[in-house]
């Protein structure tokens, strides 16, 4: 960050850093309070959840960090030399250490209210969500989807939905705190942390919802039938059935292990990429397209494999649409003085 020359410039900047510390408090206080909530609904659960998540990034964190930092340099090195985006990365290598913290916390913590959301609020709001649905769209939305998308190609998406999602959920926060400014970090990381809670928590506790997939095994009938027919006959889809079990078998032995838990309103696959297609937006229109491109993939496929109605990636949407305006109304937009960015500082890597 470059230094303010006049004394005016050097008042407004240390108001803007003052503003930024306090507001990287209030940002953990958030976290302490989100994990003290999860932490005592279940403190045997949360630990064991925290003790697996941790386990699992230290497996993994080599080949989540190798592409994001050859990803970024390849980025700076267009408008600066090696030696200074080697420089700069050695500055932002702590920030490996906190932030891979904050996400094993805060996923620990969803993760715990996910287990424990049918304990609080008992599964009820699918019916009318799946007759929404029907309204909204003039049949339910997993037969369009099945009707216009080539079974061939069903293995394909079900692979992006899954693996490729969650290497993008993770990947990231990773990128943005190596790489961009400070004031978009603090933005980013701020909307992450309301994510989670309003959309991954707070909401889907007050629509406790199963899903296509499950609800004729939890509120019976055979209105998705025919889905659940479609899903077992389709080779490609094997992914989904067998974490559709992995989930149930959960369920039923009230078990906290990795990435259990069933809720599907909202839909927190869509909050997370509709979260960073406004992040990629915000830094290159390039990267927007593709980052918004990939949301609507991700909502067609939550659709498509039975997990979602095509309502619950609205509502994660529209939630997010409005976390996203406040927080950079509250953080992002505040500070009155901004340094100018380096020349040709107009990639994805930038903001930095």
């Amino acid at each position: 960050m470059v230094a303010p020359s006049t004394a005016e410039e050097q008042i407004h900047y240390r108001a803007g850093a003052d503003r930024a510390s306090s507001g990287m408090l209030w940002m953990c206080a958030w976290l302490a309070t989100y994990v003290a909530i999860a932490f005592a609904l279940t403190p045997q659960g949360f630990s064991a959840l925290f003790a697996q998540y941790t386990a699992t990034l230290r497996l993994n964190f080599p080949y989540l960090v190798v592409p994001v930092v050859a990803l970024g340099i390849a980025l700076r090195i267009r408008s600066h030399d090696m030696t200074s985006s080697l420089k700069y990365l050695r500055g932002r290598l702590p920030m490996l250490a906190v932030v891979p913290i904050g996400l094993l916390l805060g996923f620990s913590a969803y993760t715990t209210i996910k287990v424990m959301i049918p304990d609080i609020v008992p599964f009820h709001a699918d019916p009318w969500a799946a007759e929404l649905d029907g309204m909204l769209h003039g049949a339910a939305p997993w037969k369009w989807a099945h009707a216009v998308f080539p079974d061939s190609l069903a293995e394909e998406l079900a692979f992006v939905y899954g693996r490729v999602w969650f290497v993008y959920w993770i990947g990231t926060p990773l990128y943005v705190a190596l790489w961009f400014r400070p004031e978009l970090i603090r933005q980013y990381f701020w909307a992450f942390l309301m994510t989670l809670f309003i959309c991954g928590s707070l909401l889907a506790t007050i629509f406790s919802s199963v899903g296509p997939i499950y609800h004729d095994h939890f509120f019976g009938g055979d209105e998705f039938r025919g889905l659940t027919n479609r899903l077992e006959e389709m080779g490609g889809l094997d992914s989904v059935r067998v974490y559709a079990d992995y989930l149930l078998d959960a369920y039923d032995s009230k078990a906290s292990t990795f990435g259990t838990g069933i809720s599907a309103i909202p839909s927190m696959h869509v909050a997370v990429v509709v979260l960073n297609a406004w992040l990629f937006s915000q830094v290159s229109r390039i990267a927007g397209i593709l980052a918004w491109a990939f949301a609507l993939l991700v909502q067609f496929g939550s659709v498509y494999t039975g997990w979602h109605y095509a309502i619950d990636g609205y509502v994660s949407a529209i939630a997010v649409s409005l976390i996203w305006v406040i927080v950079k109304r509250a953080h992002g937009e505040r500070l009155a003085f901004r340094p100018a960015r380096e020349k040709g500082c107009l990639t994805i890597g930038e903001y930095s």
